[in-house]
């Protein structure tokens, strides 16, 4: 019967009805065909009278109305053809027992709780427009599209009660919506963040975008390396790192919940940029300074910060440059030379900025140098001396390596306590192989030729020595 429409099923119905009612008593006397054709201009062969002509008599009106709700109650879907999508026509499939059905799955009780439990279905799933319950068809005609949240509901000046702002405005341009439309289908949109059924306030803790949550759902994708592999993702496991950092730790086993930085502090929430883009939020020092202030104040006087944020030097150390990006750490004192080393050891951008490229070498030769690759965990790094986030040309006044202020920073309780100024003026960086260095230039040449005039007479003396008594072995 499914080739049928839905006027001849309901007709099929009616007739099939009035076909058995006409066996019980007096039911010859009702005028059914009369009534039928009252209904429907025309009509299947079949269901006529065997003379082709319908009765005379009508029906009384309260066997009519007894008729038709017995068939409205029967065979509701049979006759009910297509309606508007209502709460009721979409739960009777999607949720309940779901042992025999191909239906996706929906869960109430998750429903009922999140955000949306006051809406309608198909106030999400605006698309679906009508539902199908007639014998044969499906409930509705299409697969439901991707929900559009920012379609009426999530925009600025919205009548439906939503947050008064447009996400879509910022996530249109981010590398997430330049992916979608790009036709990436991996792009992350609404629904991979936020949840679907499921959503719930961001200060739910159990809201995908609750803080505690946020690096879990990023990871949701971040962590999976077809993805990772498949779009050239930089960082390949950067909840991983994330956790071993000084934020995740604050986070996961400090709960400082509402201090600990998380991925939206520092990436954005529905602006993030990718990877390279000029300013990077998550390079960018006022993004840090946001928490940091005492630090930031500090570090934008120095010179670093001036090179980096006044004169916008893209190979100026920002705070990612020094303490990484998401497995950011306090570097450890035995390891601060290496983390200096990065730039100062980078003959390019030495000589750009008219650095002398020799510092890490010349550290690595000195006392002090020497003393930490040894272990010593005492003996002064560049910021024993140059500062943290202070660091300042020589030249400066306020620096702390200026030629006025030496003796009071070698003449710290933890280094040397009452230096004098003549000795703490001494020169750390010292090349013994350049004539710049002065005297310790010239005692070096002093000791080596010294070696080698050993090494001469040594030979001198001692290779007729070794002659002479070959010779008498061989006489006697």
């Amino acid at each position: 019967m499914s080739h049928l429409s839905n006027k001849n099923r309901l007709f099929f119905v009616l007739t099939v009805c009035y076909n058995t009612i006409n066996l019980l008593p007096e039911a010859k006397s009702l005028n059914w065909g009369k009534l039928l054709s009252s209904l429907f201009h025309s009509s299947p062969r079949w269901s006529r009278t065997k003379n082709n002509k319908f009765p005379d008599r009508i029906m009384h009106p309260k066997r009519v109305v007894v008729f038709l709700s017995f068939v409205l109650f029967a065979f509701p879907p049979a006759i009910v053809s297509a309606a508007e999508a209502k709460w009721n026509d979409c739960v009777g499939c999607h949720s309940g027992d779901h042992r025999n059905s191909a239906a996706p799955f929906v869960d109430l009780d998750i429903l009922k709780n999140s955000v949306h439990s006051g809406q309608d279905c198909v106030d999400c799933h605006s698309d679906i427009h009508e539902v199908a319950h007639a014998v044969g068809e499906a409930p509705h005609q299409r697969y439901p599209e991707k929900v559009n949240c920012t379609d009426r509901c999530h925009v600025k000046g919205n009548a439906m009660g939503a947050p008064d702002f447009s996400p879509f405005d910022q996530y249109k341009d981010s590398v997430h919506g330049v992916a979608r439309r790009a036709g990436i289908d991996d792009g992350a949109t609404c629904t991979d963040c936020h949840g679907r059924h499921n959503i719930r306030p961001k200060s739910d803790p159990e809201s995908n975008v609750y803080r505690a949550n946020i690096p879990r759902t990023c990871a949701i994708c971040h962590e999976d390396m077809q993805v990772v592999v498949k779009h050239h993702i930089h960082a390949e496991k950067p909840f991983q790192e994330y956790e071993q950092s000084v934020h995740g730790k604050g986070l996961y086993q400090a709960g400082l919940i509402d201090f600990a930085a998380v991925c939206t502090d520092c990436h954005g929430v529905h602006d993030i940029q990718p990877a390279g883009t000029p300013n990077l939020r998550a390079r960018n020092p006022e993004t840090c300074g946001k928490c940091h202030l005492g630090i930031f104040n500090t570090y934008k006087q120095s010179i670093h910060g001036v090179a980096a944020m006044e004169n916008q030097i893209a190979d100026a150390p920002t705070c990612t440059d020094c303490h990484g990006e998401h497995k950011i750490s306090i570097p450890a004192e035995g390891k601060i030379a290496s983390v200096c080393s990065q730039c100062h050891s980078e003959a390019g951008i030495m000589a750009k900025y008219d650095v002398p490229v020799d510092r890490t070498s010349t550290y690595q030769q000195s006392f002090h140098g020497i003393a930490t690759s040894y272990g010593s965990k005492t003996a002064a790094n560049c910021a024993s001396c140059h500062g943290h986030h202070d660091v300042r040309p020589p030249s400066d006044p306020k620096s702390s390596v200026n030629p006025m202020n030496l003796s009071a920073t070698c003449g710290k309780a933890s280094c040397h306590p009452g230096i004098s100024p003549k000795v703490a003026s001494a020169k750390i960086h010292v090349d013994v192989n350049k004539k710049e260095s002065g005297s310790p230039y010239y005692v070096r040449q002093m000791f080596v030729w010294l070696f080698i005039g050993l090494l001469f007479v040594s030979f001198i003396w001692v290779i007729p020595d070794i002659i002479r008594r070959f010779r008498r072995r061989n006489a006697s």
